[in-house]
């Protein structure tokens, strides 16, 4: 027994010659505990990327089987809108707003767009909006809800979302946006910021048919 006291205090001592050494002494327990405690949380980590791996695996599997089921029913007009959107909704809930869910978000949009659906469009997208932190996530929702606003008759939200992507400074489809823009202020008589935003569009596009498009808009103003 009196050697293990002896060892404990030569270890002591020795770890007291350095500063390093005096604070690992003077906290030998409490620097165990915190040790301890970091091996464990790294542990419990793991576990939990493992566990929400397993869980976003079950996710998408159940999204694709939707999307070939559902999906496909409705776009072969076997499936009612609202059936079919009943049937979102719960998968929707299913997979906790999974990111997964995401693309077939943009396609269910996408058609029910082209169906002049837009309605279910809008409580879809204003739904799913608050569940996206992803910059061109957000983009690709906002650029549909802008022509959703515009079918609405609600310019003024149309043009606000429009401006917001290039205020966020988000470059994709730049010049579609700003002949978005510009067709807008075209209806609202702001003939100006018209004139700005499609001059910018022909500058700055490659689409051929867009830029004629803006110079037809640009020489009504």
């Amino acid at each position: 027994m009196a050697s293990s006291v002896d060892t404990s205090s030569q270890t002591n001592e020795m770890l007291e010659r350095t500063e390093i050494g005096h604070i690992i002494a003077k906290y030998k327990l409490p620097l165990t505990i915190v040790l301890a405690l970091l091996i464990f949380g790294v542990i419990g980590f793991g576990f939990y990327t493992s566990q929400k791996d397993k869980a976003e695996q079950a996710y998408a599997a159940a999204i694709y089987e939707f999307e070939k089921s559902s999906f496909t029913s409705l776009q072969e007009g076997k499936l009612e809108t609202n059936q079919y959107l009943d049937k979102f909704n719960l998968i929707k809930k299913d997979v906790s707003y999974f990111k997964g869910l995401f693309p077939l978000l943009i396609k269910t949009a996408d058609f029910l767009i082209e169906k002049g659906n837009y309605e279910a469009v809008d409580t879809l997208l204003k739904d799913f909006k608050p569940h996206i932190d992803n910059a061109t996530m957000i983009f690709l929702v906002n650029i549909r809800h802008a022509v959703v606003m515009e079918n609405a008759g609600d310019i003024k939200g149309a043009i606000d979302l429009l401006e917001g992507i290039i205020k966020n400074g988000q470059k994709l489809m730049e010049h579609k946006v700003y002949f978005d823009l510009g067709r807008l202020y075209v209806l609202t008589g702001d003939k100006e910021k018209a004139k700005t935003n499609l001059q910018f569009a022909i500058d700055n596009t490659v689409d051929e048919n867009l830029k004629k498009m803006a110079q037809v808009y640009l020489s009504e103003i």
